[in-house]
């Protein structure tokens, strides 16, 4: 389901940042989908999931509850994507290097002799991804409760999601 949603959204969007549009409403561009025009309500309200909402998921974190096979093209999308997120995690390492100083250049060097540092790396932008996945489907679970609810298809998610945090979590563990 996520995934229409977010390509009707990535598609509205795209119509919608061209310029030389002549319409400020979002919602013109959605072709009547009025699931993408409550993700850009959604991202007016919490700006910081907009990195998420574009950046989509990693693979191995999704989680196929209508057992659908997934397309070797988006396979290939999905590591280029990953090699991004790893080059700018980098990046940002090397500013926090500079900007503490000394302390953080040995802990860097002994990063740096560490084998499994790629691997370490991985398994960081791993977990802060799932932490944001499972803050969102909290989120809707609350929302879905105060409105008299109940969706066994993201409580079913919940779990799966906090069962694959921990277990990169123990291997993180395992590396240390």
């Amino acid at each position: 389901m996520w995934k229409k949603v977010n390509t009707k959204y990535i598609k509205a969007f795209s119509k919608f940042d061209v310029s030389g549009q002549n319409s400020n409403d979002f919602y013109e561009f959605c072709d009547g989908s009025l699931d993408a025009a409550y993700v850009k309500v959604c991202i007016k309200q919490k700006p910081e999931l907009e990195s998420y909402v574009k950046g989509g998921m990693h693979e191995e974190d999704e989680i196929d509850s209508m057992n659908l096979k997934r397309s070797s093209k988006g396979d290939r999308s999905l590591r280029k994507s990953t090699k991004w997120q790893d080059n700018i995690l980098t990046t940002f390492d090397r500013i926090a290097e500079v900007l503490i100083g000394n302390q953080s250049s040995t802990a860097a060097s002994t990063k740096a002799v560490t084998p499994n540092a790629d691997e370490e790396d991985m398994l960081l932008g791993r977990i802060a991804k799932l932490h944001q996945v499972i803050f969102q489907v909290k989120d809707s679970l609350r929302a879905s409760v105060s409105n008299g609810e109940t969706d066994v298809a993201l409580t079913n998610s919940l779990g799966l999601y906090t069962k694959r945090l921990q277990q990169y979590e123990s291997r993180l563990a395992e590396l240390d």
